[in-house]
């Protein structure tokens, strides 16, 4: 590693300004306004979030991190023991980078939205400025605004954005009722159950993988003697050899059960539950079966057992119980799966989707009014 002096002097200033008090929005403010090259090729600037990532990277104070498997924003959440750390040249002194993680801790007064409170919070991204959407509440009301709308000046300085605001109650029923249209449609439905399927059968695999060979061992030296006893009495096997193979075969046994015994019964036990799982969403699959074709191939719905199903689980908004199922047990849950984006246009939301989705009409909407 070698000291880049030009985006050096960069990081100094971010480090710098912080240390004397500057807010995070006052250094990125700063930086594009001198227009500092942002980080990335495709960067079109500074943002509180780029700034921070700048903080709380400790290659800065002279340390690298390798084999930490997470994105440097979450750097400070993991467990940096079971991690390679490498001296690296530093930017700045161990003084101005306590002085700035101090500081960043002792930042962190505000209260994290509640989880599951905001079906499409981090979902919605403005196609007019390029910001992501916030989650808000005012007077008990729920929205989702542009980030665009809170910025006297953008990036590429244009002006602060016009996109509309939303509440969220509307938002989220428009989103989840073209959401429902897909669970009740046969064709669709049948390739996330599918899906699910193959994911379980993966699970069956590897939880398997652990447990099979040891059964099979079991049941390899069960035969072995077996006909150990068989070539005693009919072959007449000298008694000596005999016994010399069938202490062979104990000890063998006895180190195999000890290797069972060891075996978290509750691996056992999820694999029998995976199997029932399986073996549930394989009937589901079944039941669709029943419908019949058009002439171009498509499923029309005569039975609605299997969509009513994934309706009821999805209901449920349990998280241990979409593990065990291996099945969205929560709405949230089910965009993830389906993969749903949104994109704000001043007419239209545009959603995103495995599956082709109905755009959203944006005059039908209450809009907060702010501009």
């Amino acid at each position: 590693m070698e000291i880049d002096e030009l985006n050096a002097r960069m990081v100094r200033r971010i480090f710098t300004e912080y240390s004397e008090g500057k807010t995070l929005y006052g250094i990125s403010e700063g930086l594009n306004k001198d227009k500092v090259p942002g980080r990335g090729k495709n960067s079109k600037g500074w943002r509180e979030t780029t700034v921070r990532q700048v903080l709380i990277n400790p290659m800065y104070k002279g340390t690298q991190i390798v084999h930490r498997y997470t994105h440097i924003c979450n750097i400070n959440k993991i467990d940096l023991s079971n991690t390679i750390q490498i001296p690296v040249p530093p930017i700045v002194n161990e003084q101005i980078w306590n002085i700035a993680q101090e500081r960043l801790k002792n930042n962190k007064h505000v209260k994290p939205l509640k989880e599951g409170e905001f079906l499409l919070q981090g979902m919605i991204s403005c196609g007019v400025c390029g910001y992501a959407y916030r989650t808000e509440r005012a007077r008990g009301v729920r929205y989702y605004m542009c980030r665009g709308k809170m910025k006297n000046r953008h990036l590429d300085g244009s002006s602060r954005c016009q996109s509309q605001s939303f509440k969220a109650e509307w938002l989220e029923n428009e989103v989840w009722k073209r959401v429902e249209e897909i669970i009740k449609d046969p064709n669709r439905l049948a390739v996330v159950i599918n899906d699910t399927i193959e994911n379980l059968k993966l699970k069956q695999a590897d939880l398997n993988a652990r447990i099979k060979p040891i059964n099979d061992r079991l049941a390899e030296i069960a035969e072995k003697k077996a006909k150990l006893a068989d070539d005693w009495v009919i072959r007449h096997m000298n008694n000596d050899k005999f016994r010399e193979l069938k202490e062979n075969l104990d000890r063998e046994e006895t180190r195999i059960r000890a290797l069972k015994a060891e075996i978290d019964p509750a691996q056992i036990q999820e694999l029998e539950s995976t199997k029932g799982v399986l073996r549930f969403w394989e009937d589901q699959i079944k039941s669709m079966s029943w419908n019949t074709e058009n002439e171009d191939g498509s499923m029309v719905r005569l039975v609605d057992k299997p969509h009513q199903t994934a309706l009821k689980v999805v209901g449920f908004e349990d998280g241990m119980l979409g593990k065990t199922l291996g099945f969205p047990a929560s709405k949230r849950d089910m965009l993830n799966k389906l993969q749903v984006k949104l994109v704000v246009h001043n007419d239209r939301i545009e959603v995103g989707s495995l599956f082709p989705i109905e755009p959203i009409d944006v005059q039908l909407c209450t809009s907060i009014g702010l501009r």
